[in-house]
């Protein structure tokens, strides 16, 4: 199953290394493209002033204690140390609906004590290129497994992991848009199959894995 989330880029103040993604703060010489940071390389490039980047995947997903997340009204990541009506994340609050929980980052700093998947090059070469042909990459589709959880050896709800490669990065793909008439198709198909068999939730999850 795909499910997806959006793409952001953020400026960090933390020192890149080779292979980070740096955003060209020159007036002159291309303004405002992006490219990959090569230290020990003399490129035309050099002396030119530049903002070092991170990518984050952000979703709607459930922010628990420990997770890290974007504040979207001050674009900041935080990591979330208590959640009521806001989520906390040390002196910052953020109200649930503008705080979206990161699923994936090229920002390793935060990926220490806390697994977070990561962004696999090949997407890294796409978003460059299509962020400095002016058309930035905004939404993907990523994969994720739906199954039931396990909790004191009994079955639990229907939860969702997001799938990754044994290198821990994100399998990505163009993020697929419905059209009113595919959403109505694929609810009629799933009116049927629930008509005709009683839907339990191994049901439930194995439609959602064959039609979505």
């Amino acid at each position: 199953m795909k499910k997806t989330v959006r793409v952001v880029m953020l400026p960090t103040t933390k020192s890149n290394k080779d292979g980070d993604i740096v955003l060209n703060d020159a007036k002159i010489l291309e303004p405002n493209q992006v490219r990959l940071a090569q230290l020990n390389v003399l490129t035309v490039y050099s002396d030119q002033p530049c903002t070092n980047q991170h990518l984050y995947l952000i979703s709607d997903d459930e922010i628990k204690e420990g997770d890290w997340y974007i504040a979207t009204d001050i674009k900041s990541v935080i990591q979330c140390n208590k959640v009521t009506t806001y989520i906390h994340g040390g002196s910052t609050q953020s109200p649930k609906d503008l705080a979206k929980k990161i699923i994936a980052t090229t920002d390793n700093s935060i990926n220490v004590n806390y697994p977070i998947a990561e962004i696999p090059e090949s997407f890294i070469q796409a978003y460059i290129k299509a962020y400095n042909e002016r058309s930035p990459i905004t939404e993907v589709a990523v994969e994720v497994i739906i199954g039931q959880g396990q909790e004191n050896g009994e079955t639990t709800s229907i939860k969702e992991w997001i799938k990754t490669r044994s290198d821990n990065t994100v399998i990505i793909h163009q993020a697929k848009m419905y059209t009113r008439d595919e959403v109505v198709s694929k609810l009629l198909l799933y009116r049927e199959f629930a008509w005709k068999r009683g839907v339990t939730l191994q049901d439930l999850t194995q439609w959602i894995q064959d039609n979505l």
